[in-house]
C-alpha cells in the first residue's frame, strides 16, 4: 500500500508531500498533504479523514483546505456524512442536520427502486443516476 508520495520541483527539490493511512482492514482513512521547502511555503494544503461502517461503507468524509494567500473565502472545512439502507444503499448524504427517519423525510435525498438501482429523490421528480426505464420509488 502507498503510505508516502512526494512532489518534486523540475530541479527535483521538494514541493510537497503526500502520506496516506489506512486502518486494520485496509480501507483508506486519510490523507495529509504538506508543503516541503522547495516549494517557498510551509504549512498543510488539505487533511482528509473518512470513517467506515462494519459493512465498509463510507459514514463521514472530513475535509480542511488551506486558505490561498490572496484569495479571500478560500479554505476551510466541512463534513460530509452518509447513510446507508440494510442492503449498503445509500439513502441520505449531507453536510448538517440528521436524517430523522427515511419515508417522507425532507433530508432524504436518495431511495431505491426494486431493481436496486439508486435514484436522486429531492422534491421534485426523481432523476435516475443508472439507465433503465423509470419506475416508481418505493419507501425502504
Amino acid at each position: 500500500m502507498i503510505n508516502t508520495v512526494t512532489y518534486l520541483t523540475t530541479s527535483s527539490t521538494g514541493l510537497s508531500l503526500e502520506q496516506y493511512s489506512y486502518d486494520a482492514n485496509l480501507r483508506a482513512t486519510g490523507v495529509t498533504a504538506t508543503w516541503l521547502s522547495g516549494s517557498g511555503s510551509s504549512g498543510t494544503i488539505l487533511s482528509q479523514t473518512r470513517t467506515y461502517d462494519p459493512a465498509s461503507s463510507v459514514t463521514s468524509l472530513s475535509t480542511t483546505l488551506a486558505a490561498v494567500p490572496g484569495a479571500s473565502g478560500s479554505g476551510g472545512s466541512e463534513t460530509q456524512n452518509y447513510c446507508y439502507d440494510a442492503v449498503s444503499r445509500l439513502v441520505w448524504a449531507g453536510n448538517s442536520g440528521t436524517p430523522t427517519g427515511l419515508a417522507g423525510d425532507p433530508f432524504r435525498l436518495f431511495a431505491g427502486d426494486a431493481p436496486g438501482r439508486t435514484a436522486h429523490v429531492g422534491r421534485k421528480q426523481p432523476a435516475f443516476h443508472l439507465p433503465g426505464p423509470r419506475r416508481s420509488i418505493h419507501s425502504l
